[in-house]
């Protein structure tokens, strides 16, 4: 996985802060749908086109790569 790259030495901490942030963003897409669209077949069709119209957004979305340092081997 990308996200966990920058990170191999923590890579279970990494892991379980992107399932946390995957949890989060389903729950609060949840809720602001429950209150914004009454009827759950509506609120089906806007949630999913929506969502996967921010992850080809995100996808897209430029990323700064960290230097990643090598150990110089003698």
């Amino acid at each position: 996985m990308r996200g966990m790259e920058p990170f191999p030495e923590i890579a279970g901490a990494a892991s379980a802060l992107m399932g946390f942030i995957q949890m989060a963003g389903g729950f609060f897409g949840s809720l602001v749908t429950a209150v914004v669209v009454p009827d759950p077949v509506t609120a089906l069709g806007v949630v999913m086109p929506g969502m996967a119209f921010i992850a080809l957004f995100l996808l897209i979305l430029p990323v700064k790569k960290r230097g990643v340092e090598e150990p110089v081997s003698s």
